[in-house]
């Protein structure tokens, strides 16, 4: 990568090294991947959007427009989007390292 001498998991997902890209897109792509099993669901997709906007600029917290979700999610969506916020973008980074790992479940029989 960029020969840092703190290579954290946080400083591997963001580092700005050009080198860095590649090596940091092929897990990313995985992780969303595995965190949006149903592409139609507007909830995991702002939810993968946010982990996205975080690997982008670390340094601020994502701030999703949330109108599209219905009106019963809402409000779910928002408290664990705060509540994320508030232990950080940066643990869910290391939840997906451990769960890349593991197999793609269909949420669909017919595919």
């Amino acid at each position: 990568m960029c020969l840092c001498p703190h290579e954290t998991p946080e400083h591997i997902l963001t580092c700005p090294h050009i080198g860095a890209h590649r090596r940091r897109y092929d897990p990313t792509f995985q992780m969303t991947r595995k965190m949006i099993p149903n592409s139609n669901c507007e909830v995991q997709r702002i939810f993968a959007q946010c982990v996205k906007d975080w690997l982008i600029n670390p340094e601020t917290s994502p701030e999703p427009d949330v109108s599209q979700v219905p009106d019963e999610q809402r409000d779910h969506l928002e408290r664990a989007l705060a509540e994320q916020t508030a232990i950080g973008w940066h643990l869910v980074t290391r939840a997906a390292w451990c769960i890349m790992a593991l197999p793609v479940r269909r949420t669909d029989d017919s595919i």
